[in-house]
């Protein structure tokens, strides 16, 4: 397992279907690499219900794979070359099948610093939630150690 570290954690969201604008945030969270690939966790707060949803991001150069625990439960796994995946939407409000067709997924790393773009369609039983677009950027703090 790897060795964990403090993260700032910037995300950027937009449902493009709805032509909302985009939403965005930053909060503080942790990052480690293991087993070749790379994980950001951090915890996503409705102000709406006042509750929490602990987020895991676990991605490589391939797919990222969002996992959601807390006031929403989901897996969500978006590939590079597209594809569809499927999978279950759980919220106070009811639990819905979901669908999700990835259309693009970039992972760029540069010292320390990682930066997702991807964008899906999801689908909530069977009818279109909307077209997303997420900008996930993440600045790892490492300490190096200093000598004294």
């Amino acid at each position: 397992m790897g060795e964990v570290h403090e993260a700032m954690i910037k995300i950027k969201q937009q449902m493009v279907y709805q032509q909302d604008d985009p939403m965005e945030f930053t909060l503080n969270g942790t990052y480690e690499e293991r087993d070749g690939r790379h994980r950001i966790a951090y915890t996503e707060f409705d102000m709406e219900d006042a509750a929490e949803t602990q987020v895991v991001l676990d991605f490589d150069d391939e797919n990222i794979i969002i996992r959601k625990t807390g006031h929403i439960n989901t897996v969500m796994t978006i590939d590079c070359d597209g594809g569809t995946a499927e999978g279950v939407y759980q919220t106070p409000y009811g639990t819905f099948p979901m669908k999700i067709i990835s259309k693009r997924y970039d992972c760029i790393e540069i010292r320390g610093l990682f930066i997702l773009e991807l964008e899906y369609r999801l689908l909530l039983s069977s009818r279109l939630v909307g077209d997303n677009r997420m900008k996930i950027s993440a600045l790892v703090r490492r300490d190096y150690g200093h000598e004294h």
